[in-house]
């Protein structure tokens, strides 16, 4: 399991929470 996709999905969900 790479933890890279847990980080982008973090990612993308603040960015969604931002906007």
């Amino acid at each position: 399991m790479n933890h890279n996709t847990h980080v982008h999905t973090y990612i993308i969900l603040n960015s969604c929470i931002l906007h």
